[in-house]
């Protein structure tokens, strides 16, 4: 057992790094084999106030899983608390947007630090997380000198236990569900057998489904430039502007000639090299029927992690002005264009799109 610390920090701070942010940096929590010191903070009296802004439910002040640095130590707690107190947040996407506060005695505390301590590390590697839509848990642990050490713990997603500067811990496992269950309300028990129900994370209503005017760009005539920095692939040009969602969905008009493609690395891709490929009208008249088809994106996601991979679509017409859309292939699989809404990419235009798909490249359709 750890020896309770003598100088000890105390957090009062907010930690507001979203959850989406934790998956799209692909949780670089370090595998160390020594813990960390305990992160103390003072458990709220109250839940924190929620409310619910363009459809998405947000509680103002709450801290979801922050992202852990690499080298850092991994979370821990130590042993024999007297009292859990745990702040249970609700999703973006929650029918019922309001947070609980529970307290529950020793015997639940010390059940809960054990899992804590016992679960692994999660690795030093991008991870493809399933979807999150924010819901997490706040863990107060109380000691008989009064002090309190904090974890949080997100309920979808990856599913991490993690602390500000702390490297996380795998949440998912059967031990960890099972010392939280008693310490959880009705309305987050379901999210402690495994993943939430599919119910409990679809994302609101688009803000629109009103179709736009094609977005016109030139196919460029080769694929833009590459580059390793830090280990990082990088390719010239890749930023591209937000999608606004004033000007109606993404659209293309039918019939094609052909489509000029572009493939673009992700930021950890072995083989750091943009790919054009050039195919005819058999190939990009079902990528346009696709990409019209495709359902408009949902408000409020939490993405799974987005390493920056994507295919820039610019396709042909008989007018000599060609349609261009961008389409994600990782992270939220957006089809998106400069001010238009985006759309998700649907199955057909992942089976459209693997027809297309220079060699290296098929891991990313495979939807």
């Amino acid at each position: 057992m750890m020896a309770r610390m003598v100088a000890r920090v105390r957090i009062t701070g907010v930690v507001a790094t979203a959850a989406a942010l934790l998956l799209s940096s692909g949780l670089a929590a370090q595998a160390a084999a020594d813990h960390g010191a305990p992160v103390f903070r003072d458990p709220p009296r109250t839940a924190p106030q929620t409310s619910t802004a363009d459809g998405s439910c947000t509680a103002p002040g709450a801290s979801y899983p922050g992202t852990p640095t690499s080298g850092e130590q991994l979370v821990w707690l130590d042993r024999d608390p007297v009292s859990l107190t745990a702040i249970w947040l609700p999703g973006s996407n929650a029918t019922k947007c309001v947070a609980r506060r529970t307290v529950r005695k020793a015997a639940v505390a010390k059940k809960l630090a054990a899992a804590v301590d016992r679960a692994k590390a999660m690795p030093d590697e991008p991870l493809p997380c399933p979807f999150a839509d924010g819901t997490s848990v706040q863990l107060y642990l109380t000691y008989p000198d009064g002090t309190s050490e904090y974890v949080e713990a997100a309920l979808n997603g990856c599913r991490p236990i993690s602390a500000p500067g702390r490297a996380a811990r795998w949440g998912n496992t059967a031990a960890f569900e099972a010392a939280l269950l008693p310490a959880a309300p009705p309305a987050w028990r379901s999210y402690l057998g495994g993943q939430a129900p599919t119910a409990k994370v679809t994302a609101a209503p688009p803000a629109t489904t009103k179709r736009g005017t094609p977005v016109y760009r030139q196919a460029p005539a080769s694929a833009p430039l590459t580059r390793k920095r830090n280990g990082v692939c990088t390719v010239e040009g890749h930023a591209e502007p937000v999608p606004a969602s004033s000007d109606g969905l993404v659209w293309v008009n039918p019939k094609p000639r052909r489509v000029v493609a572009i493939w673009l690395p992700g930021e950890n891709a072995g083989s750091c090299v943009a790919v054009r490929t050039n195919d005819n009208a058999e190939k990009a008249q079902p990528i346009a029927a696709a990409i019209e088809g495709a359902p408009a994106m949902p408000r409020g996601l939490f993405c799974p992690l987005d390493d920056g991979s994507a295919v820039r679509v610019y396709l042909m017409y008989d007018s000599g002005v060609d349609q261009y859309v961008n389409i994600e292939l990782s992270g939220c699989h957006s089809v998106s264009a400069p001010g238009r809404y985006p759309r998700e990419t649907s199955s057909a235009l992942t089976s459209a799109l693997r027809q297309i798909a220079p060699p290296g490249w098929g891991h990313y359709l495979k939807g």
